[in-house]
């Protein structure tokens, strides 16, 4: 049971309400006031391989030469840097503070000698965070807009918007705002990928979701799940045309690899790094070697940071936390609610639901398993990614339920 989109809310209309009622309960929360919260000051430290990039010093010994740096992609850097550098901040250019840590542990906060260079690039930081959320915010509500409805996409903004995980870290100087946004942002280019042209429409779609994707992945490594949500939908979209499936996902792979790998010089750049032999390998063995050893450091990292009460290990330890963080309020028990009736109400709905909506409950699903999945730390910030799939299962859920409570009304108030 399909539901129309009103006339009085177009996708371009529920995308600016979303992004301005967003925005406007993260400032009068005061998201963007108050002293430094936790990871901020690192964050904001490390903008300054933004200007690295920026200055064409890729080659710098900053970008190899502490673990955490290593292990941490720079595209949460760049964007948050960017947001910052937009409203006029002079972005750093001392080494961040990871390089107070000798073993690559980080606080949550750093002492007020430390943190103070970066406090007037505090509330710009913030700012740059509440865009990123709204934005997010915004793709969410097009997308429901297009593929549900009117009703959808209200539901979906207002269980967006004020969610226990955004309220708390939509607005806050750290990269999950971006990795949120990223998470949903290749998902306009999916929406009706079956009826795309063979053209050039067609083939730009595929290289600009793998980029995106790309920037996912390189805000932190988890971000991979969105490559393999746009290759799931574009497998939706054309199962009966194989060789257009096969030659869009590799052109997508192809795009997805070469970002990645093009916007971190960590991975290619000739700086000096942890071995002597390392930086007069060949490039392409270079690569490899770096990325081999970025993954076993990252798995050391987690060992040493997991701990009695971080550490989720299991689905039910895994869900128990979702449950306590995304759903432990009454907008939470709202939104699990609608993600119940879109479970529920799907065998019933799929077929007479638009594709638009069809490719966006697999992209959602898509992203939410395979992330709940990796969840490796008790860290509520790491939830706030996972908000824009839930928002868009929810929302859908609940659309799907309101127009068939209206079916059912309209059918007893019909005469025998």
């Amino acid at each position: 049971m399909g539901m129309n989109l009103s006339p009085r809310l177009t996708p371009a209309a529920a995308a600016a309400v979303a992004l301005a009622l967003t925005a406007g309960m993260l400032l009068l929360q005061g998201a963007h006031r108050g002293p430094f919260r936790i990871d901020e000051a690192h964050k904001i430290s490390e903008t300054v391989f933004l200007r690295l990039l920026l200055e064409g010093r890729v080659s710098d010994p900053l970008w190899l030469a502490h673990v955490v740096d290593r292990t941490n992609p720079p595209a949460g850097k760049y964007l948050l840097g960017a947001g910052i550098a937009l409203q006029g901040g002079r972005l750093p250019d001392a080494p961040p503070l990871s390089h107070e840590s000798l073993d690559g542990s980080i606080p949550p906060t750093h002492p007020a000698e430390s943190s103070a260079p970066y406090a007037p690039l505090l509330r710009k930081g913030r700012i740059a965070a509440i865009a990123a959320t709204s934005l997010a915010a915004a793709i969410l509500a097009w997308t429901l807009a297009k593929g549900f409805g009117a009703g959808a996409a209200a539901a979906g903004i207002l269980l967006f918007a004020t969610s226990f995980p955004v309220a708390g870290w939509g607005g806050t100087a750290i990269f999950d705002p971006f990795l949120a946004l990223m998470f949903l942002a290749p998902l306009p280019l999916l929406l009706g990928l079956g009826r795309a042209s063979t053209g050039r429409g067609l083939w730009w779609r595929a290289c600009a979701a793998g980029a995106l994707a790309a920037l996912a992945f390189q805000i932190r490594m988890s971000g991979l799940v969105v490559l393999g949500a746009v290759l799931v939908v574009a497998a939706l979209a054309m199962r009966r045309e194989p060789r257009r499936l096969a030659a869009w996902s590799i052109l997508a792979s192809i795009t997805f690899l070469t970002t990645a790998v093009a916007m971190n010089p960590y991975y290619w750049a000739a700086a000096a790094g942890p071995s002597a032999t390392e930086g007069s390998r060949i490039l392409p063995a270079r690569i490899l070697a770096r990325f081999a050893g970025q993954l076993g450091e990252l798995g050391m990292l987690l060992d040493r940071v997991r701990s009695g009460t971080d550490d989720l290990r299991g689905p039910v330890a895994k869900l128990g936390y979702l449950a306590e963080i995304a759903f432990g309020d009454l907008s939470g028990i709202a939104l699990m609610a609608g993600i119940v009736a879109a479970i529920a109400l799907a065998p019933l709905t799929w077929r007479s639901t638009a594709a638009e909506g069809r490719s966006a409950l697999v992209y959602a699903a898509a992203i939410a398993l395979p992330y709940l999945a990796w969840l490796p730390l008790a860290w509520p910030r790491y939830v706030l990614p996972l908000m824009p799939a839930l928002a868009l299962l929810g929302g859908a859920g609940w659309g799907w339920a309101v127009a068939r409570a209206r079916a059912g009304l309209a059918q007893r108030r019909e005469p025998a």
